[in-house]
């Protein structure tokens, strides 16, 4: 048990770091703005930043419910991991679709991003049987 709290501790640091990686925006970003947003160009860094914020959500739920020993199953516990990393890269690619200016896929991204974290917070709550 010892082992598996202080395993949940680490991967909880870690993922922390990831995600405060995720997000800071790079330099460079901050650099290129040489006035305000376009209004279009400040509703696509909201619709990120919030999916940041669901990611970061989500996560935070799964720790909880990780730590607490309330996880459905192992099973469950899998498929969160694997929603939380999935929306984690999406959010990269997000990000990456901003910088390009390529709202669609940006859009489209964020609605993954919002279904994957969406599940996992579900899951996160889901009682065990």
């Amino acid at each position: 048990m010892i082992g598996r709290v202080r395993h949940l501790v680490l991967r909880t640091a870690m993922g922390a770091a990831l995600l405060l990686g995720l997000l800071t925006p790079p330099l460079s970003a901050l650099a290129d703005q040489a006035g305000p947003p376009s209004s279009q160009q400040h509703s696509s860094q909201n619709n990120v930043r919030e999916a940041a914020r669901w990611v970061d959500e989500a996560w935070e739920t799964f720790h909880r419910a990780a730590l607490g020993g309330t996880l459905a199953s192992p099973a469950v516990q899998t498929q969160i991991e694997h929603n939380l990393h999935e929306a984690r890269s999406l959010l990269l690619q997000a990000r990456d679709a901003e910088e390009r200016g390529d709202h669609p896929e940006r859009h489209r991204l964020v609605l993954r991003i919002r279904e994957l974290t969406t599940d996992a917070i579900r899951l996160s709550r889901e009682e065990k049987k």
